[in-house]
């Protein structure tokens, strides 16, 4: 699910009843914050904190649709601008789907929504450190198919 776009630091004690739901409330949702695709830093924009999984491509993500990169006609439009957790999201969807997808053949059953998000942070590309701050600022690792069905291949030996 996509963390939010407005910069907020879910580990300020404001958001201290929302951090503290106990773990029965934990329904393995997968938190995604906006990272830079080159050094996999927060975006300016992203939300962040420790609740924060997986971060996905936050900034200028080519897609379908607004025309503004190519358009050859009513159905062949791409944009090059697409941004946010909006697209970060998506991203990480796709990681799952594809992991998801491995798994189911290769074994015959999925991967449980909390296994998946310990797999994903576990084998994902490390972030990087946000030079503008003094503060580490999470938003956490890019996930990496490869590296994840690298990971379950070697579990099920």
């Amino acid at each position: 699910m996509a963390a939010g776009n407005g910069a907020e630091d879910l580990d300020h004690k404001l958001y201290n009843e929302y951090r503290n739901r106990n773990d029965d409330g934990d329904n393995g949702a997968i938190r995604v914050g906006a990272g830079d695709k080159k050094y996999l830093i927060p975006t300016d924009f992203t939300t962040y904190g420790s609740m924060i999984h997986v971060q996905g491509w936050g900034l200028n993500v080519v897609t379908t649709g607004y025309n503004d990169l190519y358009n050859t006609g009513e159905h062949n439009n791409y944009t090059h601008t697409f941004s946010g957790t909006s697209s970060a999201t998506p991203i990480v969807a796709s990681a799952v789907v594809a992991i998801q997808s491995w798994y189911k053949q290769y074994i015959g059953e999925v991967i449980k929504p909390k296994d998946m998000r310990s797999l994903l942070i576990e084998t994902g590309t490390p972030q990087g450190y946000h030079q503008t701050s003094n503060k580490w600022i999470n938003i956490g690792p890019l996930p990496n198919v490869r590296r994840a069905i690298n990971t379950l291949q070697r579990r099920l030996q």
